[in-house]
């Protein structure tokens, strides 16, 4: 089977990273894969496999600019020949889908990657383009009811598909815990948690930060670790070093090894306003983490269990739950984390490569 991946581009982000991941399993089961970026940004191209052909249309913010890359689309369609196109997120989703009136596709599949992919405006473009597109998919259940019920997908041809996740490369291993402990100045003895990913507004860091203040006046020995890199990451730093419990907290930046930072810690949580799926939460429990969430997207579907999923928003009820982790028993916390490292299994990339190919055999 051809098939062609089309995409934002190749900046790090989770959509990205599923995406090319993707791509790449596909080519490792033997189709032929092709993945085309819509601009030039380039930082995840070590990632994708030799035998995955990529190329960017280097599509610029003009009117003129567009017309070019769609033609560059069609021409790149007209020699590949795919019998599936598969665009991820929403400029790549909207773009094909109007290329799609001049070219002839055998199946378009638009996929998003959220509850929420952008302003009204974005959102009105998928309601008028949806008649493009043959099949439309979201990353959970509560992100494509909510598409579906705003009428920005059509019931009846979208379904939802979770991400897959690469579990050979997120895995219990405390190898690295001291270490990692060391080089932030936090003891083996402390109770640390821990967040992931982008520091953008949707992930409501003070969410967290305030939970984190109530949790640390109760608990002496706790700490919080912020890991990832985003446009919010200085106000939030000012805002973390003007609280009582500062100390407590710690920004370690943009790092590659996640594997070593979840099997550093003692808890996950993630504290966003707005998510599709929450991929970091399949990665700490791969790791045998718990985990604390908001009911966010499909959150609540990849943690399963409400006592451990709080309102967004909602500082007080995170700690709570917080609270909770910390003071379960040992053998009740041993529990978890072996019930949350075998839910994993549930979103592994296999399972998920397995189902796309049923998807794309349905037309093929």
């Amino acid at each position: 089977m051809k098939i062609l991946y089309v995409i934002t581009g190749l900046t790090v982000g989770g959509a990205e990273i599923v995406t090319i991941d993707i791509a790449n399993g596909m080519a490792e089961r033997g189709h032929t894969v092709k993945l085309v970026a819509l601009n030039n940004r380039d930082e995840l191209s070590g990632r994708i496999l030799p035998s995955v052909e990529v190329s960017t249309l280097n599509m610029g913010k003009s009117p003129l600019s567009f017309v070019q890359s769609a033609w560059k689309l069609r021409k790149v369609i007209k020699a590949f020949r795919p019998d599936v196109v598969h665009a991820n997120m929403v400029h790549a989703n909207i773009f094909t889908r109007l290329v799609r009136l001049f070219t002839r596709m055998p199946l378009l599949i638009s996929s998003a990657h959220s509850n929420n992919e952008g302003g009204a405006l974005r959102m009105w473009a998928y309601r008028l383009t949806d008649f493009l597109s043959d099949i439309n998919t979201n990353v959970s259940d509560g992100a494509l009811d909510w598409f579906v019920k705003n009428k920005w997908f059509s019931k009846k041809k979208s379904i939802s598909v979770y991400n897959g996740i690469n579990l050979d490369k997120f895995h219990r291993d405390a190898t690295n815990r001291l270490a990692i402990r060391e080089k932030y100045n936090i003891a083996s003895a402390d109770f640390l948690f821990l967040f992931v990913g982008r520091l953008i507004d949707l992930k409501d860091i003070p969410n967290l930060i305030k939970a984190f203040g109530i949790v640390s006046t109760q608990v002496d020995n706790v700490r919080l670790l912020i890991v990832g890199d985003g446009e919010v990451r200085e106000e939030m730093e000012q805002m973390a070093s003007e609280m009582p419990f500062a100390s407590k907290i710690t920004f370690a930046g943009k790092q590659t090894q996640t594997n070593d930072y979840y099997n550093a810690a003692d808890c996950f949580v993630l504290s966003s306003e707005c998510e599709g799926f929450g991929m970091v939460l399949v990665e700490a429990m791969a790791c045998g983490l718990p985990v604390v969430a908001t009911d966010a997207g499909g959150c609540l579907e990849v943690v399963g269990d409400r006592q451990y999923v709080a309102e967004p928003k909602d500082s007080e009820q995170l700690a709570k739950i917080m609270l909770s982790v910390v003071k379960l028993a040992p053998e009740d916390l041993a529990r978890l984390k072996e019930t949350n490292s075998q839910r994993s299994s549930k979103f592994s990339l296999q399972t998920i490569l397995d189902r796309w190919e049923k998807i794309y055999g349905k037309k093929c």
